[in-house]
């Protein structure tokens, strides 16, 4: 029980948005405040708006898109696999924390993310598609995938754990970082584009 649709297209205050169950929100408007679920499954769709707090949602199969708003905050995804979409020029400035599963963050469309990425152990993919990463990335065991076709990925270090490791620059990419991996046999192709790290 305690699930919650919410459609926003004026400002939720101080309080944020907080529920006991899954939650399906819409944000056109603004919210100040932390956005927090203790369900599975929850959608959060942040379409022009802007939200300024964390966004902490439940363990379980959530979905959260930045539809060319901003998001000033710490996202945590919790457990299980979730799906992250920053597009149409969006704005994410915060830490991004993907947690354990096989989770999917896909940036796009002249977005941005300022905040360092993690994950756990799972098979994650990051996809980075004209679009900019200025935070560090720390990705968990297990097969992770790391994408950047025409993008800008800007970051002291790019690190993935044990596992079979993918890394791919293409169509212009270029990544400024130093780029780790762990045991495993791992990938790279930099296909006529730019890596410089240390």
């Amino acid at each position: 029980s305690g699930d919650a649709l919410i459609s926003n297209a004026g400002e939720i205050g101080a309080g944020g948005v907080m529920t006991a169950g899954t939650l399906d929100l819409t944000n056109t408007g603004s919210v100040s405040g932390d956005v927090q679920t203790a369900g599975s499954g929850d959608t959060v769709t942040n379409d022009g708006g802007t939200i300024t707090g964390g966004i902490n949602l439940g363990g379980g199969g959530d979905i959260l898109t930045n539809n060319g708003g901003t998001i000033n905050g710490n996202i945590d995804l919790d457990n299980f696999n979730d799906q992250l979409v920053n597009q149409a020029s969006g704005l994410i400035t915060g830490d991004i924390d993907l947690g354990e599963g096989d989770n999917r963050l896909t940036n796009t469309g002249s977005a941005v993310i300022i905040g360092a990425i993690a994950g756990g152990s799972g098979a994650d993919t990051l996809e980075n598609t004209e679009a900019d990463i200025t935070g560090n990335i720390e990705l968990g065991d297990d097969l992770d995938s790391i994408s950047n076709s025409g993008g800008t990925i800007t970051a002291t270090t790019i690190s993935t754990g044990t596992g079979g490791d993918t890394l791919l620059n293409e169509e212009g990419g270029t990544i400024t970082a130093s780029i780790t991996t762990a045991s495993g046999n791992d990938t790279l192709t930099n296909d006529a584009s730019s890596i410089v790290g240390d």
